[in-house]
């Protein structure tokens, strides 16, 4: 069960990332992140009175604080992703929010048997597989890989590592109240940095407001990145932090068919190795 909500969570991120970046083509980056977190904290005010087996202050506080990391993860990965290059950044993102659990989830004790290390280690080697960008189109104006570049991508994974990590530490029966309180931090962070915004600049504030699609958008990635949490929440509880982490990393395999599909972007070779790689894990894994 745990392996099922894990890949569950890595295909509702997958879905939500690239309904994301679907509204960020239509809207600045800062009015998609802070309506889809609200929308999803407005889902959960909902949901978790009537799901939740318990509540307790403690879990909504350790929900707070990995929304907090979480935030701080996105925010991040943003910078970087804006500024390139993408193909270094996505995977070294990637690889650090699923390596970063699995080894604090050994370090305290967890125990993996051999073809479950072995599953961790390809399910790694597919997350940098399936995240790398297309590179066949670089040139001398793409963005030099320096040590900031390193530093401020290894950081977006620790925070969403972080995150991961401080979700594992919540009772099973308070799910989604943890999430709840991520999501209440970050709503209230991002709706903040969205108003400085618009006071900063008030002829963008009377610009054009989001068309229906593009609140579609801002909705699903919404809806769906607060699902996917909630879907790592109870996988967790279920199984080892190590093996949820690497199965959930795998969203970008979502993110790039959806790509495929919608978009007409082509996979890269390298890209179908690591989805390979990603059901040999799932498998070994599972066995």
């Amino acid at each position: 069960m745990a392996l099922v909500l894990a890949l569950l969570a890595a295909a509702l991120f997958g879905v939500a990332d690239f309904s994301g970046g679907m509204a960020t083509k239509r809207a600045p980056v800062l009015e998609v992140v802070a309506g889809s977190h609200v929308l999803g904290l407005a889902a959960l005010a909902v949901l978790a009175p009537v799901f939740a087996d318990a509540f307790t202050w403690t879990d909504l506080g350790i929900g707070a604080a990995s929304g907090l990391f979480g935030a701080a993860g996105l925010l991040l990965l943003y910078r970087r992703l804006a500024a390139g290059p993408m193909q270094v950044v996505a995977p070294l993102t990637a690889v650090m929010s699923a390596a970063v659990p699995a080894l604090w989830d050994v370090l305290t004790g967890g125990r993996l048997d051999g073809l479950e290390i072995v599953g961790t280690g390809l399910g790694l080697v597919a997350v940098v597989l399936v995240s790398l960008a297309d590179t066949e189109a670089d040139d001398s104006d793409s963005a030099p890989v320096t040590p900031t570049v390193i530093i401020e991508s290894c950081l977006a994974g620790l925070g969403f590592g972080a995150m991961f990590i401080l979700f594992d530490l919540t009772e099973s029966a308070t799910a989604p109240w943890p999430v709840f309180g991520a999501r209440l931090l970050t709503s209230t962070l991002f709706v903040a940095l969205l108003l400085q915004r618009r006071r900063a600049n008030a002829t963008q504030a009377a610009g054009a407001r989001p068309v229906r699609t593009t609140l579609y958008w801002i909705a699903a990635a919404g809806l769906l990145d607060t699902a996917a949490n909630v879907s790592f929440l109870v996988a967790t509880s279920k199984g080892q932090l190590s093996l949820v982490a690497v199965m959930a990393s795998l969203y970008p395999i979502g993110t790039a068919v959806l790509a495929w599909v919608v978009l007409g972007e082509r996979l890269r070779s390298v890209q179908y190795v690591g989805v390979a790689a990603a059901l040999a894990a799932s498998i070994l894994i599972a066995v």
